[in-house]
């Protein structure tokens, strides 16, 4: 499914690799200064060496400014890949529409697609631009900040062996139960876009027989059905919320308790004690960043999959052997024609012979209920 999503990427590809590259140059920079902060409180502030803090002081303030470029320069990247991404899965998600029959249509319903067309497309691309951007970048600091984190204390940091598959624990279950409920959301949007589409379409056969109050009705149920489910998924996608605050206080708890013990002890130095409390902070954000990231693909698988069945649905409406593709005249005959919907397969029309001569103009009569929007409906040249 996502291979097959991918391809609209297309021209946009290359924007989407740059990204990730300007990312990790940021990411790196970001976590070599806390290590270079240690250093000068050790090395510098302590002992009173004004030359090493202001040597080691340039180095800082040149990394951060390439770190800021590259920030910069990824976001910028980022956004025009992800609307890119989405100009042509909507393009490529239209064009594959345009192939089905009047069948395919009521299989889906008008409704469904439109929301696909739209609010699925646009959860595609903002995923798509935080994979590229913020997916990129909370991996990378994540592993930059612990191997940092061992280079200056390696006892102190084996605390991140403990927190992080915790969080990564927590994480997974919340996505497993959440991911479900974020489908259904989307199908019940499709019912609550049914019943406005319904409403505007027939507003004035609404307003001659005074049928707003009910028709008000059956929206605050759709309405209401949307908010159960979604207040569910809600709730369970915020306990990443209390899991990662457990989390990340219990670590810097650990890293000050312990470490202040260690400093007053001698085995340890202050600088050493900063910045491994700097690389907690970058540990932890990642891991807040990365929750974010499941929250958004969370929603987002549900969107790409709904957009998938579409882009996989093989259209009933097939040409014969020799199919006729020239037309000789205007005219339009119906030679013993029988029609069905496809959800009730009871006929509407049955055994209709019908022959219109090239511009000519004619009327249909009969009762209500008897078929006659339906035989209009069957030909595009009926008006």
């Amino acid at each position: 499914m996502l291979k097959r999503l991918g391809h609209s990427v297309r021209e946009f590809k290359k924007y989407a690799w740059i990204s990730p590259v300007l990312v990790a140059i940021e990411t790196f920079i970001e976590t070599f200064i806390p290590y270079l902060m240690s250093k000068m409180i050790d090395n510098g502030i302590i002992p009173g060496n004004l030359g090493y803090i202001e040597k080691l002081g340039g180095f800082m303030l040149i990394g951060t400014f390439v770190s800021l470029a590259g920030g910069a320069g990824a976001s910028w990247y980022s956004s025009k890949a992800s609307a890119g991404f989405a100009k042509n899965l909507r393009h490529d998600l239209y064009h594959h529409i345009q192939d089905f029959s009047f069948e395919d249509v009521d299989h889906f319903s008008t409704s469904s697609i439109v929301v696909r067309l739209t609010t699925d497309i646009m959860n595609i691309q903002q995923a798509f631009q935080m994979l590229i951007r913020a997916a990129a970048r909370a991996p990378l600091m994540l592993i930059f900040s612990i191997t940092m984190a061992f280079t200056v204390n390696s006892e102190m940091a084996m605390v991140f062996v403990v927190s992080v598959p915790l969080m990564a624990i927590g994480l997974t279950i919340i996505i497993a139960i959440g991911r479900p409920l974020f489908r259904k959301v989307y199908q019940r949007y499709d019912g609550l876009n049914r019943v406005v589409r319904e409403n505007l379409r027939g507003i004035r056969v609404v307003k001659t027989y005074n049928r707003a109050e009910t028709e008000d009705k059956k929206a605050a149920n759709a309405s209401a059905r949307i908010y159960e489910v979604f207040s569910k998924a809600e709730r369970i996608l915020q306990l990443n919320s209390p899991i990662m605050q457990f989390v990340m206080y219990g670590t810097l708890l650990f890293l000050a308790w312990f470490g202040a013990k260690r400093i007053v002890a001698g085995s340890m130095q202050t600088g050493q004690l900063v910045s491994l409390i700097a690389y907690a902070m970058s540990v932890l954000m990642s891991l807040n960043i990365l929750s974010n990231v499941f929250n958004q693909m969370t929603i987002s698988l549900a969107s790409a999959q709904r957009i998938d069945e579409v882009l996989t649905y093989k259209s009933t409406l097939t040409n014969p052997k020799e199919p006729v593709t020239t037309v000789k005249n205007g005219a339009i005959e119906f030679d013993h024609v029988n029609f069905a919907y496809a959800d009730d397969h009871v006929n509407r029309l049955t055994d209709i012979n019908l022959h219109i001569k090239p511009g000519e103009t004619i009327g249909i009569i009969g009762e209500t209920g008897s078929g006659k929007s339906t035989l209009v409906q069957t030909h595009p040249s009926f008006v």
